[in-house]
């Protein structure tokens, strides 16, 4: 379990209790909150499966922590939408990472990076068919699988409360993503 006392005294984090996100997709609250929820889910999950390294649990609770970093960064109000944006705070999570992991594995770094940067891809993923294939082709061919992204895509879900996306809805989705990207072979 994270020691999230002391993740709060790291001011990227703590200015995530401070950032307001859409009401339409995060009532759950202030980005911190969802963050506790999304890293509390992968926690579950891997509680679930067996034979996990030590390495593996700390990459994917890591990306799990760190996924939202940067809409601290990058929330601002949408005038036209009458609601909280985060526009690219995938990207300033990597490179938010990039500084608070200096001093870790590169390997481990580069991963968490990599998964922050991407994690909204398999939200949309089945938003334009013709281009499904190819998204799913190109994450495969990063730092981590596909597999490992549509968990953290799945816990990102579950630690979001909102009226546009059940828990069928997401699992849906994660069995969809698992299948396409088993039958290109990805």
């Amino acid at each position: 379990e994270p020691n999230w006392e002391f993740i709060e005294t790291i001011p990227e984090f703590k200015k995530l209790g401070q950032t307001k996100q859409s009401t339409v997709w995060h009532q759950e609250g202030d980005v911190l909150t969802h963050t506790k929820l999304v890293t509390q889910q992968m926690h579950e999950q891997l509680s679930l499966i067996d034979g996990l390294t030590d390495d593996y649990k700390l990459m994917m609770l890591s990306a799990a922590i760190c996924h939202d970093l940067g809409k601290g960064c990058t929330t601002k109000w949408d005038e036209e939408k009458k609601d909280w944006a985060c526009k690219r705070h995938g990207q300033a999570s990597a490179r938010i990472i990039r500084t608070l992991f200096y001093h870790e594995d590169i390997d481990l770094r580069e991963k968490v990076c990599y998964m922050a940067r991407h994690h909204m891809t398999l939200h949309h993923i089945f938003d334009k068919p013709e281009r499904t294939n190819k998204a799913l082709i190109r994450m495969s061919c990063g730092m981590v699988t596909v597999h490992d992204m549509n968990i953290l895509n799945w816990c990102d879900s579950m630690g979001s409360k909102n009226e546009m996306e059940s828990e069928e809805t997401a699992n849906d989705r994660f069995s969809k993503v698992a299948a396409t990207a088993m039958n290109l072979k990805c």
